[in-house]
């Protein structure tokens, strides 16, 4: 089975932690089987209690520290313009490194050319408060992006950065709608017709990121799966998917839910996202 997963936020923990990536008690594991391939894209979460020096310092701490767990653990990292249409089959592992919370920029412009030139592949504008890029879903500033903001995100489509908007007010996606040319993505988030949590995307905001070309990770967190969190099972999980028939999903995990449901809907969910070719068209050629 080929498994692509957007987000997965285990390195914070492993770096903070000064552990290693395979630690048994965390909730990531390799890919054993050799007919079968998998692409994980780790992210480094910045939590909003980080000042943005302490953001920025951790964000080049857990590119070293990710750097040097694949090179341990056999993972094929790869950068900017090193996706090519055979290199997901090439590899048993392999990864994206991605970032979630533009605080890590630390309000350098010139930090968005020097994170591509790392290798992050993605990086979330905010996390649930307010940074220097613009206002998070739980910001009680709404003010969309700032101007730092658009220079960033026309800066992250100059050099292939893809923008994330998992995480972000309702005015700062419209602010990115209106500011940017490229497809962007959700990396971890649900439908809030169905689920009504400020983090999920309304039927409109799914269908422009639709419309852009981009892609939507279903996020398998209970709170985002069923306003009962307690009460999320399997059928929540489909009724996410299937909430829109021309939807392309994949799978971004924050936690595994329940590791059978991924076994029984993941395949044809895979078969339709379109991954490589989003990525083909719009992280392969580098700008730097």
């Amino acid at each position: 089975m080929n498994f692509f997963d957007l987000h997965c936020d285990t390195l914070y923990k492993a770096v903070t932690e000064k552990s290693e990536l395979d630690n048994p008690s965390y909730e990531v594991k390799l890919n054993n089987d050799s007919k079968s391939h998998r692409l994980q894209c780790y992210a480094i979460w910045l939590p909003d209690t980080l000042d943005s020096n302490e953001a920025e310092k951790l964000f080049f701490e857990s590119a070293d520290y990710l750097k040097s767990e694949c090179n341990r653990l056999g993972i094929e990292l790869l950068g900017i313009g090193e996706f090519t249409d055979n290199t997901f089959s090439k590899y048993r592992n392999s990864a994206f490194f991605t970032v979630e919370n533009g605080k890590a920029l630390n309000g350098k412009i010139g930090n968005v050319k020097r994170f591509a030139e790392i290798g992050v592949r993605i990086m979330t504008l905010t996390w649930n408060e307010m940074n220097e890029i613009g206002s998070g879903v739980l910001s009680e500033d709404k003010c969309g992006l700032t101007d730092f903001g658009k220079l960033a995100v026309a800066e992250m489509e100059k050099y292939g950065i893809v923008i994330d908007i998992s995480h972000a007010s309702d005015e700062l996606f419209y602010d990115v709608v209106n500011q940017t040319n490229k497809p962007f993505i959700a990396t971890h988030s649900d439908s809030r017709t169905i689920t009504q949590n400020p983090r999920n995307l309304t039927d409109e905001q799914i269908k422009i990121i639709i419309q852009r070309g981009g892609l939507i990770g279903l996020n398998l967190h209970n709170a985002f799966l069923n306003n009962n969190p307690d009460k999320a099972c399997m059928n929540d999980i489909l009724k996410h998917i299937c909430c829109r028939s021309d939807a392309k999903i994949l799978f971004a995990s924050v936690r595994i839910l329940m590791a059978a449901i991924c076994r029984v809907i993941l395949s044809e969910a895979i078969q339709s996202a379109k991954f490589m070719n989003f990525f083909l068209e719009i992280t392969t050629t580098k700008a730097f």
